[in-house]
C-alpha cells in the first residue's frame, strides 16, 4: 500500500506536540525538562516528508532539483527573514554595541543556514551563555536545510549506482541511520557540542523518518497494530519529555527513544486519532513553524528585561508566542508560500536570493560597524567595549579550540632578555597575559607564556569532555620545554574551582570517570590530591607560585553593566561578597596551601587587588574589570601588576618555604 504524502492530520498533530514540548521547555515549565526532544521529533517528520517528495517525484519522472530547493525556500525563508528583520530592528534600540554586533553575526549565519556551524564553535546549547543568543534556535533550521540540499543528491546517486528498487532505497536509509547514529554516539562522548549541532550526527534522525516512509510504501499495519504503535510512539515521546534532562549526553543513544516514538506515530498512520486530530492541536501544528521561530526570542527577551524572574512569567510568554506565531503564519507564511511556490527559475532564484541578500547585507553591515556604537550613550559604549578589551597577543599566545598543535608558547617581558619567568595555565592565565608582560617589562626580565583554554596546569584534567587528550598533549609539550631548564620562576594560573564545582559531569581526572559520579567527599579528596601532585611536578624546575582563584561573577559584567545603563537600571554594587568567594573556593585554597606544604609552592592571593574587606568588585568607576563573567580584561588585570612584580624581580632556583603573597589591599 503506497503511503500518501498529502496532508496528514497525524503528522500535523505530531508537529504540535513537538513545538509545545520545545516551547514549554524553553520557558522553564515544570515537567518539561526533556522538552528539547521536540526538535528530534521535527527532524523525523522532515525526513519522512522530504523522502516522500523526492522518491515519489523521481519515480514519476518529474523531479526537479532546482524546483525542490525553491519549494523548500518558499516554505522556510520568508518567515525566517521576517524574524531576522524584526530582531535587527529591536536590537537597534535595545542592544548594546557588543550584543548588536553578535546579533548581526548570528542573523547572517541564520539566513545563510550556517548557524549550526556558528554555534558549534561557541558555547554549548545547554550552557547559560546560550540563553542570551536571540537566534540560537535557528541551528535546527540550518541542519534541516543542509539535509535538504544533500538528500536529493544522495538519492539520485544511490539510484544510479546502487539500485532504484524499494529494497535498495530502504537499504540507503537504514545504512545512513546506522552510520550517522554510530557517529553521533561516538562524537557525543568525545565532542558533545559538535555532536549536538552538526548534520552528520543528526542526519540519522531525519533518515529514520525517511525509512518509515519507504516501509509504508510497501506495508500497512493492521488496525490493532496501528493503534498499538501510535500509543507506544506517543508514550515514548512523553517519557522523553518528562524524564530526560539537559545533563544527558545529547543526542547520542538517548535520542533513539523520542526518534523511535516519532517513527512509530508516523508508521501507525492514525488519521482519525483524537490526540493528534483535535482542532486545537491541528491549529498549533499548522502554525508550528512560526511559533517555533518566535518563541525563543520571547524567552531571551524575558530574561534580558528581567521578566523571567517573576512568578508565572511563562504564562504570558506562551500566550505571546502563540499570538506572534499565529500572526506570522497568517500574514507571512501563508501568503508568501502561495505566491512564491509557483515561481520558476530564474525568477524564483532571484526573489529568494534578493530576500536573503537583503537581510544578510544588513546583518553584515551591523557586524562590520561593530554594532554601531553611535546608537547608544557614551557610558554604555564604554562599558560594552570592555568585552573586547583583551590582549592583542592572545591569538598568538593562548591556544583555543580543538586539536592543539605544537606547543611553542610565546616570549613575554623585556625583548631579548633570557626567559627566567614562565606563566602556565588555562584561559585565566590568558586573561593575565597583559599583566605579567607589563610586570616583566617594568623589571627588565624576559619570560615564556604557555596557556590553553580549558586546560588547567594539572595533567589529567579538562573543562569539557573530549579535551583530555588535547590538554595532556599540551602539557607534555610544556614539560618537554621545561625538561632541560632549572632555576626558573613559574607562575601557575587556573580556573581551579571551575573544574570541581561548575560542571563536574564534564570533568574527568583519569580520562574515564566524570567527577559528578563520585560522592562529594571522594570527589574533593581526589581532586585535591591531583591538584597538589600536578603543582608539585613543576618544583624541580624552580620556584613555583600559584595564583589563587580570581573572583568570578554570576553574570557577564560588560553586558550586564552596559545593558543596565541602557535600560536605566544601573547600580553601584556590581560584584560578589568576599564571603561568597571564600565559600566557593575554600576546597581549592586548601589544596593550594597543601601544595605549599608539600613542595614549597607559594600561594599568591589576588583578592587584595580586587576586593575590600567585604566586597569583590566587578566594575570600578562605571567600567568593568572583566571582559565576561570570570576573565579579567586588560583594564582589570593591570591591578595585579604590583602583585606580580615582586615575583619576577628576584627569580630564584630554590623552592621557597610555604608562604602567601598578598596583593595590596583595595580601598
Amino acid at each position: 500500500m503506497a503511503a500518501s504524502i498529502d496532508f496528514r492530520q497525524d503528522i500535523n498533530g505530531l508537529r504540535a506536540y513537538a513545538v509545545a514540548a520545545v516551547v514549554l521547555y524553553h520557558f522553564g515549565v515544570p515537567g518539561f525538562a526533556g522538552g528539547f526532544v521536540g526538535v528530534d521529533v521535527f527532524f523525523v517528520i522532515s525526513g519522512f516528508l522530504m523522502t516522500g517528495i523526492i522518491v515519489s517525484q523521481l519515480e514519476a519522472g518529474r523531479f526537479s532539483l532546482l524546483g525542490f530547493y525553491l519549494a523548500r525556500a518558499a516554505r522556510i525563508i520568508p518567515a525566517l527573514a521576517a524574524l531576522c528583520a524584526a530582531v535587527l530592528v529591536f536590537g537597534w534600540f535595545w542592544l548594546t554595541p557588543v550584543d548588536y554586533q553578535r546579533l548581526g553575526r548570528h542573523v547572517a549565519s541564520s539566513i545563510a543556514f550556517l548557524s549550526n556551524v556558528t554555534y558549534a564553535t561557541e558555547s554549548g546549547y545547554f550552557d547559560t551563555a546560550s540563553h542570551e543568543k536571540w537566534l540560537l534556535h535557528t541551528w535546527s533550521l540550518s541542519v534541516e536545510w543542509q539535509f535538504y540540499l544533500l538528500l536529493p543528491l544522495a538519492l539520485i546517486a544511490w539510484r544510479r549506482w546502487v539500485g532504484r528498487g524499494p529494497a535498495h532505497l530502504l537499504a540507503f536509509a537504514v545504512l545512513g541511520v546506522a552510520v550517522s547514529l554510530a557517529l553521533s554516539v561516538v562524537l557525543t562522548a568525545w565532542r558533545p557540542t559538535y555532536a549536538f549541532y552538526l548534520l552528520p550526527t543528526r542526519a540519522w534522525e531525519m533518515l529514520a523518518g525517511g525509512a518509515v516512509y519507504l516501509v509504508q510504501r510497501r506495508w500497512a499495519l493492521a488496525p490493532a497494530a496501528a493503534r498499538l504503535c501510535y500509543l507506544a510512539g506517543l508514550a515514548s515521546i512523553l517519557v522523553s519529555v518528562v524524564l530526560f534532562h539537559a545533563g544527558l549526553p545529547w543526542p547520542g543513544a538517548w535520542a533513539a527513544l523520542p526518534v523511535a516514538g516519532a517513527a512509530l506515530v508516523l508508521l501507525a498512520q492514525r488519521q482519525d486519532a483524537l490526540p493528534t486530530g483535535h482542532p486545537w492541536v491541528q491549529w498549533i501544528g499548522t502554525a508550528s513553524y512560526s511559533i517555533y521561530l518566535w518563541h525563543w526570542p520571547i524567552a531571551v527577551g524575558a530574561r534580558y528585561f528581567g521578566l523571567a524572574d517573576q512568578a508565572l512569567w511563562a504564562v504570558p510568554a506562551v500566550a505571546l508566542s502563540l499570538l506572534l506565531g499565529g500572526l506570522s503564519y497568517r500574514w507571512v507564511e501563508r501568503p508568501t508560500r502561495g505566491a512564491l511556490r509557483g515561481l520558476r527559475a530564474p525568477r524564483g532564484v532571484l526573489v529568494h536570493g534578493a530576500v536573503t541578500a537583503c537581510v544578510a547585507g544588513v546583518a553584515a553591515a551591523v557586524l562590520w560597524a561593530h554594532g554601531v556604537p553611535a546608537r547608544v550613550p557614551r557610558e554604555v559604549e564604554l562599558a560594552a567595549a570592555e568585552a573586547r578589551n583583551r590582549n592583542p597577543r592572545s591569538p598568538e599566545c593562548l591556544l583555543t579550540g580543538w586539536g592543539f598543535g605544537s606547543v611553542q608558547g610565546c616570549h613575554i617581558g623585556a625583548p631579548g632578555r633570557p626567559e627566567r619567568v614562565v606563566m602556565i595555565g588555562d584561559s585565566h592565565a590568558g586573561a593575565l597575559l597583559g599583566a605579567i608582560d607589563e610586570a616583566l617589562t617594568q623589571e627588565g626580565v624576559g619570560g615564556r607564556f604557555f596557556a590553553a583554554t580549558s586546560c588547567p596546569p594539572v595533567l589529567g584534567m579538562a573543562w569539557e569532555r573530549g579535551l583530555e587528550s588535547d590538554c595532556r598533549r599540551f602539557y607534555a609539550g610544556v614539560e618537554q620545554w621545561l625538561k632541560s631548564r632549572s632555576g626558573l620562576t613559574l607562575v601557575l594560573v587556573g580556573r581551579w574551582s571551575n573544574y570541581l564545582h561548575d560542571r563536574p559531569q564534564l570533568v574527568t581526572l583519569d580520562g574515564r570517570t566524570p567527577l559528578d559520579r563520585l560522592p562529594a567527599p571522594q570527589r574533593e579528596a581526589l581532586y585535591r590530591e591531583r591538584v597538589v601532585q600536578g603543582i608539585c611536578r613543576y618544583a624541580p624546575h624552580g620556584s613555583v607560585h600559584v595564583l589563587a582563584p580570581i573572583p568570578e561573577m554570576p553574570y557577564d559584567v560588560p553586558r550586564t553593566l552596559a545593558t543596565d545603563l541602557l535600560l536605566g537600571r544601573a547600580r553601584s554594587d556590581y560584584g560578589i561578597e568576599r564571603a561568597a568567594y571564600a565559600r566557593k573556593h575554600g576546597p581549592v585554597l586548601d589544596a593550594l596551601h597543601e601544595a605549599g606544604a608539600r613542595c614549597g609552592a607559594q600561594l599568591v592571593d589576588p583578592t587584595g587587588a580586587l576586593c575590600d574587606g567585604r566586597w569583590c568588585r566587578a566594575a570600578e568607576g562605571g567600567r568593568p574589570l572583566y571582559f565576561d563573567d570570570d576573565h579579567l580584561s586588560e583594564y582589570g588585570n593591570r591591578r595585579l601588576v604590583p602583585l606580580l612584580r615582586p615575583l619576577v624581580r628576584h627569580a630564584s632556583p630554590a623552592p621557597r618555604a610555604t608562604a602567601v603573597v598578598h596583593a595590596p589591599q583595595a580601598d
